[in-house]
């Protein structure tokens, strides 16, 4: 059943997290993110987790027949394990604001004893073509003219590691856009808002005017299903605390 979004779409504004029974709202208070998203950052606020963010560094290369969601899959998992091998070095050459400051007292020196998450978004044709972030203003409007009235897919990865176990999930809404004119995606991509999003695009901001409707999760195109990811997040923190 596909939903229909309304002109001016909006990010759900009650915390997902909210709507779980009392079972489920056992979550880790800071985990590492494998990750600069402000996006993913503010989604996993929502559901009182704060995040000590440290980017990764991998190639992002798509692999010959590797399938959208293999690849999606893939660098989620590279990520976390860049981050979680790297992790005394990243962690010493962290720019630190009085924020930062205060989370990293937090973590622990032996990677094992911190929660890591990573995750990788990325939106993809019918026909299978990825549609990274826009090298430039041209790419961007190649990209967006491709998604013009047409269904394509948003699949995010998500990638999670603590006390040694490891745990993974990944989820595809569908999107179809609205025709778009030439004026359209010029203004959009003068806006810059295209240029750090994977497919040129971002539901949560000026795009959600092109969006006709979508099928599944819309925080999983905003960049992380957060009620889905939720969920397992308990599970490995009660399975890495149990006593051993």
């Amino acid at each position: 059943q596909a939903t229909q979004i309304p002109q001016a779409a909006q990010a759900p504004q009650a915390a997902i997290i909210n709507t779980l029974p009392p079972s489920q709202t056992e979550l880790p208070s800071l985990i590492v993110l494998a990750s600069q998203s402000p996006r993913r950052k503010e989604l996993l606020l929502r559901a009182g987790i704060s995040t000590y963010c440290i980017p990764s560094h991998i190639n992002e290369t798509k692999h010959v027949q590797e399938s959208p969601k293999a690849l999606v899959e893939r660098l989620a998992r590279e990520k976390l394990l860049y981050v979680y091998d790297h992790f005394s070095d990243l962690l010493a050459a962290n720019a630190q604001t009085e924020t930062e400051t205060a989370l990293r007292a937090q973590l622990s020196s032996n990677p094992d004893k911190n929660f890591f998450l990573a995750a990788d978004t990325i939106v993809w044709t019918e026909a299978g073509q990825v549609l990274g972030k826009p090298k430039d203003a041209a790419d961007a409007k190649r990209k967006l003219s491709l998604l013009s009235d047409a269904k394509h897919h948003v699949s995010t990865a998500v990638y999670m590691r603590y006390q040694g176990i490891s745990r993974s999930l990944i989820e595809t809404t569908d999107v179809w856009f609205y025709p778009l004119s030439a004026q359209e995606i010029e203004a959009y991509v003068l806006s810059k808002d295209p240029m750090d999003k994977a497919g040129a695009y971002g539901i949560q901001g000026g795009a959600a005017l092109f969006v006709e409707k979508i099928s599944g999760n819309y925080e999983n195109v905003v960049g992380l299903p957060l009620a889905h990811t939720a969920r397992p997040i308990r599970k490995l923190w009660q399975e890495g605390n149990r006593p051993k």
